[in-house]
């Protein structure tokens, strides 16, 4: 039976994949991305900003955020832009620390603190409704626009 690491890289072709390892690998993962703004528009805060909003599917009941991220199409100049999921459905904030873009920075996956999921907050179930909130942008050039990916696992 192929471990996570084997099934992640995919190096074997003669070993089964038990249905835990295939969960807890890169393959048992769900994303949902979201346009919160177009690329030519300059980012500015609100909460569900411009009313985009997902929501989880049938597939996805009862799984977990594992992960998330975001990216802007134009960078911003000095401070950080800062976003929080939100749960619309539950009333709650997903993220104990925040989801930041670093100054001169286009995604979140080099920032330089790193954000925290809420493990009371990260189940979902079908049909609950998420938004993104624009928490603050950077003070100087504010970036255009936003893309924001969740991570789903079943747990």
């Amino acid at each position: 039976i192929a471990t996570t690491a084997e099934v992640n890289t995919a190096s074997s072709a003669v070993l089964a994949v038990s249905p835990k390892d295939l969960s807890a690998s890169n393959y048992g993962v769900k994303i949902i991305g979201s346009l919160v703004e177009a690329g030519d528009v300059t980012l500015g805060t609100g909460d569900a900003k411009n009313g985009n909003y997902f929501r989880i599917p049938s597939v996805c009941n009862a799984w977990n955020i594992v992960a998330v991220a975001a990216q802007v199409y134009t960078v911003g100049s000095t401070g950080t832009a800062s976003f929080q999921l939100r749960n619309v459905t539950d009333g709650t904030d997903v993220l104990s620390t925040k989801l930041t873009i670093d100054s001169g920075e286009k995604d979140s996956s080099t920032a330089a603190t790193a954000e925290v999921i809420d493990t009371a907050n990260d189940d979902v179930s079908t049909g609950d409704q998420f938004v993104w909130d624009v928490d603050s942008v950077h003070s100087v050039t504010a970036p255009k626009g936003l893309y924001c990916e969740v991570l789903l696992r079943k747990p």
